[in-house]
Formats: C-alpha cells, sequence, structure tokens
C-alpha cells in the first residue's frame, strides 16, 4: 500500500470513533426532537445516493467515494456545532 493509503486509513480510523460518539451525542439531545428524523434522512440520502449511484449515474468509485466523504465531514461540522451549542461551548446566534 502507498504511503497515501496508510495516511489515509490512519484517518478513517482514529475519525470513526470521534463521528460515532458525535452523532450519538446529537441525536441524544432532548431539548431538539427534530435530530432524530434529520439524522435518519442523513443516513438515507446516502443509501439514495448509493442506489442512484450503482444503476443511474455509474461515477468512477473514488468519484463516489469522495462525495460521500464530503458529505460526512461537512454533516459532522454542523453536529459538532450543535452539540457544542447544547453544552453551551459557544453562544446561540
Amino acid at each position: 500500500m502507498e504511503l497515501s493509503g496508510w495516511i489515509f486509513m490512519t484517518i478513517a480510523v482514529f475519525y470513526f470513533p470521534l463521528f460515532v460518539w458525535l452523532s450519538f451525542t446529537y441525536i441524544e439531545s432532548t431539548k431538539e426532537p427534530k435530530r432524530r428524523p434529520i439524522y435518519y434522512g442523513f443516513l438515507l440520502s446516502f443509501c439514495i445516493f448509493n442506489i442512484l449511484n450503482n444503476t443511474l449515474l455509474k461515477l468512477n468509485s473514488s468519484y463516489g467515494f469522495s462525495i460521500i466523504a464530503s458529505f460526512i465531514v461537512l454533516f459532522s461540522v454542523f453536529m459538532l456545532l450543535a452539540v457544542m451549542r447544547d453544552k453551551k461551548v459557544i453562544e446561540e446566534y
């Protein structure tokens, strides 16, 4: 495996526990009952994108993977901001 592969695997291994913790913390908030459907919609959008990619779009695997990875990172930033707002780390605007 090349160096870029090892770098990617290291980032993926260390990012996965953070994503799982962030997901559970985001969903478990009792103040915002709409978060669970938002998170399920996020997961459903991946399933729909994967089905469309395999049947209609026929994108190269690396393109599809980079699109999914960017969605995960962007949604993680969104969840992190929501969790930080709940814990009063950042002020609400």
